[in-house]
């Protein structure tokens, strides 16, 4: 990694470091912020879009009654006009580059699975055509960081009166990063240690109705700070990044304690497995070495494994099984937090030298 492209990470904010960190990887992303700053929050990814990296950004405030036409119609640039092709009257239009989805958890399971949709096929469907997604994609959803509630019977998806996103859409987001005006995320992605300073300064802002907006880049004819060429760049040298027999072994462990531990009853999948080997490996990329330590692998558990652990109940707890008493079981399951047990895990699958 050259000096100037060194110097450049090192000035991005919390929030243009987990959007690059995730196109790198070519995966999707989720933020969480406390509810009053989301329409803040969202006006400051769409100009990061803009300034940053110059990508489009279309922006949706999803509610229950959001459908899924307005929610396909607010991804595709130009949604207010259709574009025609004077001869063979095609509408052209292509996916916007980013796409802000807030408060998806809120969203109906329709809409949900049509987001999901988007991300794996890199497309959506209006009714006039087949719309792509274009090369550099990705999908953020932009949640409040209350805890989602899961019917306990079937976690695939929220009880009427909680939020929270289906099972499947949820595990095929890459990251879950965690941003807060006052305190930040506990494990900045360019920081091993336990908590960093968050400088990002966050009006409060509400607003409950659905909304569309969308961006373009700026006419500027100076490069991005973050150009699709630098972007490919780092795409490609993620292929140079080594990891030895015993990182893997390690971190194979840390998703076996994490699946045995007591307190938790699922979510960590085949696909957290592979998206935990794949931001150790960006990590290690934007950290300037070409191979993955420890360190690496314990902050990137933490960002990949805490939007997925399916927390156990008294009735889902393994001892019950063998004669616990469920009120003893649910007095030790009470404040319980998908973070305090990753770094319970963390805390006791012993590193390789």
């Amino acid at each position: 990694m050259n000096s100037s492209l060194a110097a450049t990470l090192e000035s991005l904010d919390d929030i243009a470091l987990a959007i690059l960190t995730t196109l790198i990887a070519s995966q999707h992303l989720i933020i969480r912020a406390p509810a009053s700053t989301l329409s803040s929050l969202d006006s400051d990814i769409s100009r990061i879009a803009s300034f940053t990296f110059s990508f489009t950004c279309a922006s949706i405030t999803c509610t229950s009654s959001t459908t899924v036409n307005d929610f396909s119609e607010a991804i595709i640039l130009d949604s207010s006009a259709r574009r025609d092709n004077d001869e063979l009257d095609l509408d052209t239009r292509r996916i916007a580059n980013i796409v802000v989805a807030r408060d998806l958890d809120l969203a109906s399971e329709d809409v949900q699975i049509q987001a999901l949709e988007v991300m794996r096929q890199r497309r959506a469907l209006s009714h006039t055509a087949l719309h792509a997604a274009p090369n550099n994609f990705l999908f953020i959803a932009l949640l409040s960081n209350a805890p989602p509630t899961y019917n306990t019977e079937n976690n695939s998806r929220p009880t009427p009166t909680s939020r929270g996103l289906i099972k499947h859409l949820n595990d095929h987001f890459f990251i879950s990063h965690v941003h807060d005006p006052d305190t930040s995320d506990s494990s900045s992605l360019l920081s091993t240690t336990s908590s960093s300073n968050d400088t990002a300064s966050i009006s409060s802002a509400t607003g409950s109705q659905t909304s569309i907006l969308i961006h373009s880049p700026p006419t500027s004819t100076d490069p991005p700070p973050i150009s699709p060429s630098t972007i490919a760049t780092l795409q490609q040298s993620l292929a140079t990044i080594r990891t030895t027999a015993e990182i893997r072994r390690y971190a194979h462990d840390i998703l076996t304690y994490l699946r045995l531990h007591r307190c938790v009853a699922g979510g960590v999948s085949a696909i957290a497995a592979r998206h935990l080997d794949a931001l150790a490996r960006v990590l290690a990329l934007l950290h300037g070495l070409d191979y993955v330590t420890p360190a690496l692998v314990q902050l990137a558990a933490r960002k990949v494994l805490r939007h997925r652990v399916v927390l156990a109940t008294a009735a889902t707890e393994r001892s019950v099984q063998w004669g616990s008493a469920r009120g003893a079981v649910r007095a030790a399951l009470v404040g319980v937090e998908a973070g305090e047990v990753v770094e319970d895990v963390l805390g006791t699958v012993p590193c390789p030298l």
